[in-house]
């Protein structure tokens, strides 16, 4: 009985893939070879985002492309977006390169600018925004005071924790970790550990010591 349960739920997930898949590859500006979306995934203004080969979206992620940029969203081969993601170009653009994982919950609103490296993987709940409302003393609410836009960079072969705060203007190095629930300004180093509120650099990133045993993920492409 258990297996049969888990045949059924899996051949309602693949149709699930099936439609959104097929709906997207009619809509979007282009869509990689073997690259599946989920029919829960919403897509506004498709004809601007690009997303490469090999790529999964789970269920009920967001991808606004509305911007006066051609492309703004652009994505890379072969990379995982996790159930609930939000990618918003809001007028800017949003770029992941290869092999990037996105984990669940993840918000990255392109206004100033977001560029993500290859082989970097950003935890559940991270919010990255790359504009900033301004607060002065004034008979204007903060609403309607304005706000900036200042890019942020993230290099490539950087784990960034769950529940981590990225904000405007930040540079991310290559082959940096974060810590979990941190919040992120300024620039990052390379080789190195940041954690805190606001985050600083805790420790140098060490050499994988000899005989240690790691493990590799084995339940197949999705999970």
């Amino acid at each position: 009985m258990t297996r049969v349960a888990d045949a059924i739920a899996l051949k309602r997930a693949n149709v699930g893939y099936r439609i959104g898949t097929f709906l997207a590859r009619l809509l979007l500006r282009e869509l990689g070879t073997g690259t599946q979306l989920h029919r829960t995934v919403r897509i506004l203004a498709p004809s601007r985002i690009s997303i490469g080969a090999r790529c999964e979206f789970k269920e009920h992620c967001y991808l606004d492309g509305r911007s006066a940029k051609a492309t703004s969203i652009t994505i890379g081969n072969e990379v995982r977006v996790k159930d609930s993601v939000c990618l918003a170009a809001y007028g800017g653009e949003i770029h992941l390169g290869n092999h990037v994982l996105l984990g669940r919950l993840v918000s990255i609103f392109g206004h100033g600018g977001v560029s993500v490296g290859t082989h970097t993987m950003i935890g559940p709940g991270t919010v990255i925004v790359s504009t900033n409302h301004v607060a002065f003393r004034s008979p204007e609410p903060f609403q309607e005071q304005g706000f900036t836009r200042e890019a942020i960079s993230i290099g490539d072969n950087v784990w960034i924790g769950a529940n981590v705060t990225i904000t405007a203007g930040t540079v991310v190095a290559p082959n940096v970790v974060v810590a979990a629930g941190a919040v992120v300004s300024g620039e990052l180093e390379s080789w190195s550990l940041y954690g805190g509120v606001p985050a600083k650099r805790i420790r140098s990133i060490e050499e994988r010591p000899a005989g240690l045993v790691t493990f590799q993920r084995d339940w197949g492409w999705r999970g």
